[in-house]
């Protein structure tokens, strides 16, 4: 699958919409581990809503074949932002995320 970057998709900084939803369980499709990470963030609600998260830790890409638009969570990012206090949030709010990247 060949991907091209797409930092100015609309998907981004929509807070927890449809399209974000469908581009990120499209990538993680198939992969047991990312379909989990990705799950959980969208049953949590909370940091897909968040444009700054969202803004920051999203990106997508359009893929090659078919057109679909794909989402990632950039998860190295995301735990080095949360390690270094820069991503302000409640301690069950952070578990959440730690959990994620674990999946």
């Amino acid at each position: 699958m060949s991907l091209l970057p797409n930092p100015a998709c609309p998907l981004l900084g929509t807070g927890l919409s449809t399209r974000l939803v469908d581009a990120l369980r499209a990538l993680a499709k198939g992969l047991s581990c990312a379909v989990a990470a990705v799950e959980l963030l969208i049953d949590h609600t909370v940091w897909l809503r968040r444009n700054d998260f969202v803004d920051r830790f999203v990106d997508t890409a359009d893929c090659l074949v078919g057109g679909t638009v794909l989402a990632w969570v950039k998860w190295r990012a995301v735990v080095r932002a949360l390690d270094a206090g820069r991503l302000p949030c409640s301690g069950s709010e952070a578990q959440v995320l730690r959990i994620a990247t674990r999946a």
